[in-house]
């Protein structure tokens, strides 16, 4: 139950279409809760951003909240958090069951813009005249999917409801009071800025705890700099998912098995192929009326142009590469025996591309499914985990190093 607003989202269905008990909800009604709100000057957050804390219950929480998970449905760029860990929330909830005892450390959320933090007066706070900390009512619209969690999931999620719910969470999920600090954006702020600002929140939050993984910092990493090799590797391993030879080949839900894991393909395959400088890098050959503002991170439109053009060369060699192999080895699958899409072998392809743009060969279809004629035959197997290079300098002098 507590996942039927994520799944009327997915179904692009509005809540207030839908009755529960043969009520619809209202589109405009909202909830006032007790709270607080810092002065800009205390919170030193951007100009025009409101901070406020609040208790709210864990039941109203959950009706109104959404998480922007990698790997999750909503799109693998715009996600940072990770999926949710069944076992760390029956930990909590057991917990809860146990003790009947709140957790106090405070939940972090985002807030939509139209929540305006009201004094006792019933007047909307303005914020730049605000000097010090002040009591406010703070009204949350009933809307489902409306409230972002930055941090905490776990502990908001370990209330959830099932359809044979559990009568002492059902109590508690109503009763217990849960702490939140929310973070309202102004109204004028582009998503891509909202993105950005979660993303470095979620970090410094995170920073002193467990080091993030490496797919985690890559993902974060596209947020807050977007110009950065890692960050236009992992744009470039998001397309190449969706189109080439690749497509249905790579990891993309945290429930796919047997396919290519793409954090190393991106750290040491695709970022020193597409970095914004170089003779061996795909961004030589690049030609756009906005490169050097690319290459001063400076244009969103021309990185974007940038990716769409690597993607397409990368498609191009691969293309050829699979032209002359059996098409029973086109697969990550480590069951199929003599496969050739595997970390190792995915990167070595890249790097033998890089070798190609270094001593300016020709990157079309034709020339190189001829040249590589034969590649299916080469001994992949006595090439092992971090010997890219090796593998890569050798199907170079093979396949496309000039005869003398």
């Amino acid at each position: 139950m507590s996942g039927l607003n994520e799944a009327l989202a997915f179904l692009d269905v509005d809540p207030t279409d839908v009755a529960k008990l043969g009520v619809f909800p209202s589109k405009s009604a909202s909830e006032s809760y007790d709270g607080s709100i810092l002065p800009e000057s205390s919170s030193g957050f951007p100009p025009g951003y409101k901070v406020v804390s609040f208790y709210v219950d864990a039941a109203a929480l959950l009706n109104r909240a959404f998480v922007l998970r990698r790997d999750g449905w909503r799109s693998s760029l715009e996600a940072y958090q990770r999926m949710l860990m069944p076992s760390k929330v029956e930990a909590i909830r057991k917990t809860l069951k146990s003790k009947a005892r709140v957790f106090v450390n405070n939940i972090i959320v985002t807030l939509p813009s139209d929540v305006h933090p009201e004094l006792p007066d019933g007047k909307t706070v303005d914020i730049k005249k605000l000097t010090n900390t002040e009591p406010v009512k703070i009204r949350l619209p009933l809307r489902a999917n409306s409230i972002g969690v930055i941090d905490g999931q776990h502990r908001l999620y370990s209330y959830y409801e099932t359809k044979d719910d559990d009568p002492n969470i059902a109590k508690l999920r109503h009763e217990q009071n849960l702490l939140v600090t929310g973070v309202i954006y102004p109204s004028n702020i582009s998503v891509s800025e909202a993105e950005r600002f979660e993303a470095t929140l979620f970090l410094s939050i995170n920073a002193n705890q467990t080091n993030a993984p490496t797919p985690l910092r890559q993902e974060i990493e596209v947020f807050l700099n977007p110009f950065s090799s890692t960050a236009i590797g992992r744009q470039v391993m998001h397309q190449l998912s969706r189109t080439g030879p690749l497509t249905g080949q790579v990891e993309t839900y945290f429930f796919d098995k047997a396919k290519l894991k793409t954090s190393s393909i991106v750290s040491f395959g695709l970022g020193p192929l597409i970095k914004l400088g170089g003779d061996d890098s795909l961004f030589k050959m690049f030609e756009h009326p906005e490169k050097g503002r690319i290459a001063s991170g400076q244009s969103e439109e021309g990185l974007q142009a940038y990716v769409k053009f690597a993607t397409t060369k990368i498609n191009i060699f691969l293309s050829a590469v699979r032209a002359n192999i059996d098409d029973t080895r086109w697969t990550p699958n480590p069951a199929v025996k003599n496969r050739l899409l595997s970390v190792t072998y995915v990167n070595s392809f890249l790097i033998t591309l890089r070798l190609l743009i270094q001593g300016n060969h020709s990157i079309e279809f034709e020339k190189l499914s001829d040249q590589l004629k034969g590649i299916g035959e080469f001994r992949f197997k006595n090439y092992h985990s971090s010997q890219y290079a090796r593998m890569a300098e050798r199907i170079y002098e093979r396949h496309f190093k000039p005869k003398v």
